[in-house]
């Protein structure tokens, strides 16, 4: 199906709802609740979010946290 989240039983619209819930400060709980998602789907969701923001791949393949700006 064209419309769900890759990894995930929801779809792309729901998945997009979520993170801009997590990225506006909300906390897990609250967004489970708000949603009516189980609270472990909320923070893997929250888990893969933050790695993409804060990871990046090496040279070697290795994950490791991105160097800061400032």
């Amino acid at each position: 199906m064209p419309f769900r989240a890759s990894g995930q039983r929801i779809t792309l619209l729901l998945l997009a709802f979520v993170c801009d819930l997590l990225a506006l400060g909300q906390t897990l709980k609250a967004v489970s609740l708000m949603i009516g998602l189980n609270r472990n789907v909320v923070k893997k969701i929250d888990k893969k979010r933050l790695a993409a923001l804060y990871t990046e791949k090496s040279e070697d393949g290795e994950t490791r946290l991105r160097k800061p700006e400032r």
